[in-house]
């Protein structure tokens, strides 16, 4: 047992008081014996610190001023020791064989000093962490492998993970990742994502290893959320520095991209969607770029024609 690898879970707590405790249990009653469980308060102004002091020298705590997810994400990894790193966030609950499970499969394949992200999918609860929670979880894609080539010939690296809570990365990984940008309150998790997809591995585990439950405004797949501008240019610059540091070319062009449709469907202007179009058959031609514009030339026509009775924003953008 001793020589089983330590492994790190990292838990990002803001204002989760009421959770918080569960989410520490659940990291620290794992199946797999090496666990040291980190957790960082990103300057939370409930009961979370009281909570956090009470375990002791069971934990390691990091207590610092808000400064949002990847923000805390960063301050997690910079103390870890750890040949292993799992995310968990304060309000979602670990299942007792995640890390035997994540660790055995990286052992078992001899990956564990490789640049790997794992991933697998959540079972959703209601608030008290038991129950099933009503609606269906995301499609979780079943994916192994890098994103570089594509990347290179679309100009893009898309999302392939969970919610951070069922991500888990080697060390080796995030030593060419960390530091995460931290202009952001959120999507932490999408530098960390794209990144591991676009200079390491991505490896796909088969079961529902973790819950995450849903309450209040939390149900992260559910809103439609689209990412601002100033994020999506920071996401392309980290990412293009990235490949810059392994020692290949910055390829990432996310608004010349396919990936960009839906952001001037809700950001932009008819003459913008058209323009993508072009853009995109000008650099690429196959058929999921033949698709794409067809698909996006139906869109644009229904957006103009709402325009003409009035609306500015194509119909489907809320």
């Amino acid at each position: 047992m001793d020589r089983q690898p330590l492994v790190s879970v990292l838990i990002n707590n803001y204002n989760y008081g009421r959770f918080l405790a569960e989410a520490i249990d659940s990291a620290l009653n794992q199946t797999y014996p090496h666990v040291e469980v980190i957790v960082v308060d990103d300057g939370s102004t409930d009961d979370s610190r009281q909570i956090i002091a009470g375990y002791g020298d069971r934990i390691l705590p990091v207590l610092k001023e808000n400064g949002g997810q990847a923000s805390a994400m960063n301050a997690g990894f910079a103390v870890s020791s750890g040949k292993v790193i799992c995310l968990l966030d304060a309000d979602d609950l670990y299942e007792p064989e995640k890390v035997s499970r994540v660790v055995g499969g990286l052992v078992a394949s001899g990956e564990l000093e490789r640049d790997i992200l794992a991933y697998h999918p959540l079972l959703l609860v209601d608030a008290d962490g038991l129950t099933p929670a009503g609606g269906r979880p995301p499609t979780t894609p079943r994916y192994h492998g890098n994103f570089y080539r594509f990347a290179q010939h679309y100009g893009y690296v898309p999302f392939v993970a969970s919610h951070p809570s069922g991500v888990s990365i080697t060390r080796s990984l995030g030593l060419h990742i960390f530091p995460l940008p931290e202009a952001f309150s959120i999507h932490g998790d999408h530098f960390l994502v794209r990144a591991a997809g676009l200079i390491g591995e991505i490896r796909y585990v088969d079961d529902a290893l973790a819950r995450y439950r849903v309450h209040g405004a939390n149900y992260w797949f559910g809103r439609g959320e689209r990412m601002p501008r100033d994020v999506l240019e920071i996401e392309e610059q980290f990412l293009n520095q990235k490949l810059r540091d392994a020692e290949r070319n910055p390829i990432l062009c996310y608004f010349g991209s396919m990936a960009s449709r839906d952001f001037y469907l809700c950001n932009g202007e008819i003459e913008d969607l058209f323009l993508l179009i072009f853009r995109v058959m000008k650099r690429y031609r196959d058929l999921r770029t033949l698709r794409f514009a067809v698909k996006t030339s139906l869109v644009a026509a229904l957006w103009l024609a709402k325009s003409l009775r009035g609306g500015r924003h194509h119909p489907l953008c809320k």
